[in-house]
């Protein structure tokens, strides 16, 4: 610590500026929790501008100096997490504070003061020297190449929209578009302009860049206004991060059957539009760099959506949502809270979750590529026989609604606008009438005897109903990029002491030959049995209550081997820790991070621990015998109760060490190897001719070999973390489905 304080003290006055205004915690919204490396600092107030940047660029140094600056000056808790911290902000917005974004043309609004071309055209002269002693201890900095320019992510975060003291939501919304614009316009103008240069070899530039919003509405009820602002808002092209939602209408429009239902009809539409919009179009240019770890292939509009989906839904709300969802084209990753009930339709539920989500018409239309089911309710074997029962007819909207084969096959309409759309049918099999003014794209017809003058359809974000054949534009050309398969899937269980597991197996037999990535909160199922029902698994995470456990079958996939058998005893950490200790053990090649919580063997009990003693204690010398012997696991989290700190010097020496699997090389090494090479060998012609030797011709595995040995090996991380001696049942699902970073 003393070198630290040596190396980096100069920093101790401008960390002291942020004393107070940030503080670290890991992601507490459910989709978050199945993410990987979303860890990130949160703001809660007006940030000093240099202060941030200055810090930033010490994380980018030395992370080691980072934690220590931010720990010892800004008193930021990182409790006992050892894992790397990215420095991305979150800019908390307090809107209760603010009686107005925006007056007189002047913002007084963080996006502005932090990411517009002020602070690469007025830095301080403290804030230059400061950094300039930052660059000098980049020993990666090279005075024969450009400096680095650091980009700093910073997004807003709206964590209730519910607001009162400002003008609603809407003014809200419209404010960023008009920071945003005001951003873009400035860089643009920079960029053209005689001060925009790169940054000078040894020299570190830190820039602040603008990520898309999140928007948080858990605790909104759906209403009319609500509604047109999501709508007008995705229309025109705004940009979110983020976007979460409670699924609830508005009581008060239960007396108005008709608006009730255009106004959820316009939020699902919304949140869940047909169209892709480019980025290109947007208010500002965002920096939107996607993770490798992301599971998605690219960002779309709305980022990541979250739904809160509450018991209260009605069949016919399930129905307009999973319509909506099957042609969705705003976002890639998409998770569901499923409070439904056994004994509340929650067959009708997993019917719609099927079309809506993994039949052959949303893989089709549909953009989402991950998904997590989350805190789910029911799951019974009749639910999932009912599920299964859509995805494998051959015709599944007869399926799904209950009607006779039609004498017409499926297809795709445009509604045209103000089309009379029967939405709702009663015993006389007479329906209200609705309208919208423009057209909607993606109907699906079905049951047509090719005759009736209304045809049956799936109209999205309004489920079954019925339209005028005259008003249907039959579709002939596909406009979306091609089918989008879903690849990543996360299952987690409201009561994991007493779900109904047998249905899971039924459920990934159906679901399981497109997943690449699976998570599953509980060791509720054999591994090969897992396997089996997904045969082309290259990740598997186990989230039990003692055990998480992540497996990696990519070597496997790439020379195209069968998957071992990899059963163990989630129970027994002893057993367990003897598994992973045998190099040549399939089980031992798999797993790659795991997480033991101790505490759980003692959760529940008050006062003394000497009952479970002795097998803690014998769990965690197994524990250090495995990672003495394993040399494929990457990362250890041991979770243990405050009296058996004093394993934490033993396990330590393990943090750090080099284990038998190197860096992936990045491309850009290996075209310059190659590339070098193709320049030695190649000579020159008189050269070639003289000379009686070819070239070697390198085989793909011989070139993989050769980049194996020319990346660094990877180095294990080990965390000993100490229980705050909370029960498994006081922990909030984000703690106790905590991930595997």
């Amino acid at each position: 610590m003393a070198e630290l304080d040596r190396r980096w003290g100069f920093l101790a006055p401008w960390c002291a500026v942020l004393k107070g205004l940030l503080h670290y915690e890991y992601p507490k919204r459910d989709e978050e929790v199945w993410d990987v490396q979303k860890r990130r600092l949160q703001i809660n107030s007006k940030k000093i501008r240099e202060a941030l940047a200055l810090v930033s660029a010490v994380a980018h140094v030395d992370q080691s100096a980072w934690r220590y600056l931010l720990d010892k000056y800004c008193e930021v808790d990182f409790r006992q997490e050892s894992e790397d911290i990215p420095a991305r902000f979150l800019v908390f917005m307090d809107l209760e504070a603010k009686e107005d974004l925006a007056y007189e043309g002047t913002f007084d609004l963080d996006p502005v003061q932090l990411c517009d071309t002020h602070q690469r055209k007025h830095p301080t002269d403290a804030y230059v020297a400061a950094l300039q002693k930052i660059s000098a201890l980049d020993k990666r900095l090279k005075s024969d190449k450009p400096g680095v320019d650091i980009l700093i992510p910073v997004r807003l975060y709206f964590p209730d929209m519910d607001i009162v003291s400002v003008d609603g939501p809407q003014k809200v919304f419209n404010d960023i578009q008009l920071a945003e614009k005001m951003i873009r316009r400035k860089w643009a103008k920079y960029e053209q302009g005689s001060k925009s240069r790169p940054v000078r070899p040894r020299h570190l530039r830190c820039t602040f860049v603008l990520e898309p919003m999140i928007a948080s509405f858990n605790d909104c009820w759906i209403t009319p206004k609500m509604a047109e602002m999501v709508d007008h808002h995705v229309r025109a092209n705004v940009w979110f991060s983020q976007m979460s939602l409670w699924v609830k209408l508005d009581p008060d429009l239960k007396t108005d059957v008709r608006t009730l239902r255009i106004t959820f009809a316009k939020m699902m539409a919304a949140v869940f539009d047909s169209t892709c919009r480019s980025p290109e179009l947007a208010n500002t240019t965002y920096h939107t760099k996607i993770d490798p770890s992301s599971l998605v292939s690219k960002r779309l509009q709305l980022g990541s959506v979250h739904l809160e989906c509450s018991c209260w839904l009605q069949p016919k709300d399930v129905e307009a949502m999973c319509s909506a969802i099957a042609v969705s084209r705003t976002t890639s990753k998409l998770s569901l809270r499923l409070q439904m009930r056994e004994d509340q339709d929650s067959v009708k539920w997993w019917k719609w979750l099927a079309y809506g989500l993994f039949s052959k018409q949303a893989r089709a239309r549909s953009s989402i590529e991950s998904l997590a089911f989350i805190s789910i309710r029911s799951m019974s074997t009749e639910d999932v026989e009912a599920f299964a029962a859509v995805l494998s007819s051959e015709h599944p909207e007869e399926e799904l609604c209950g009607c006779p084969r039609g004498q017409i096959e499926e297809g795709d309409a445009t509604l045209v606008s103000h089309a009379p759309i029967r939405w709702c049918f009663d015993e006389q099999d007479e329906s209200p009438v609705l309208s919208f003014p423009s057209p909607i794209r993606f109907v699906r017809t079905f049951s047509d005897d090719g005759e009736s003058e209304w045809v049956d359809v799936l109209v999205p974000a309004l489920g079954r109903c019925q339209v005028q054949r005259d008003d249907l534009i039959l579709d002939d050309i596909d406009a979306n990029d091609g089918p989008t398969a879903l690849t990543s899937l996360a299952i987690q269980f409201a009561d994991s002491d007493n779900p109904d597991f047998d249905s899971l197996p039924i459920f990934l037999a159906a679901v399981g030959s497109s997943l690449k990535f699976l998570t599953l909160g509980a060791a509720c199922m054999e591994l090969d049995d897992i396997l089996r029902c997904c045969p082309n698994l290259q990740e598997l995470s186990i989230c039990d209550e003692l055990v998480e456990a992540r497996f990696n079958f990519v070597e496997y996939r790439a020379v195209n081997e069968p998957l071992p058998s990899l059963n163990c005893n989630w129970n027994d950490i002893a057993e367990l820790s003897r598994d992973l200790s045998n190099t040549l053990s399939p089980l031992s090649k798999c797993v790659r991070r795991i997480r033991i919580r101790l505490t759980r063997l003692v959760s529940g009990f008050s006062g003394s621990t000497t009952f479970y003693q002795t097998r803690i204690e014998t769990d965690l010398k197994a524990l250090l015998n495995m990672l003495e012997m394993n040399r494929s696991l990457e990362f250890i989290s041991v979770v243990v109760p405050a009296q058996y700190e004093a394993f934490a010097k033993d396990f330590q020496k393990y943090h750090l060490q080099p284990i038998d699997r190197p860096h992936t090389l990045v491309l850009k090494k290996k075209i310059a190897f190659l590339s070098a090479f193709d320049r030695q060998v190649g000579g020159s012609k008189k050269a070639r001719a003289g000379s009686s030797r070819s070239p070697p011709a390198f085989g793909q595995d011989v070139l993989e070999n050769i980049f194996k040995l020319a990346s660094p090996p990877v180095l294990r991380r080990v965390q000993f973390e100490l229980s705050d001696d909370k029960s498994w049942e006081q922990l909030t699902d984000e703690r106790r489905f905590r991930p595997l970073e």
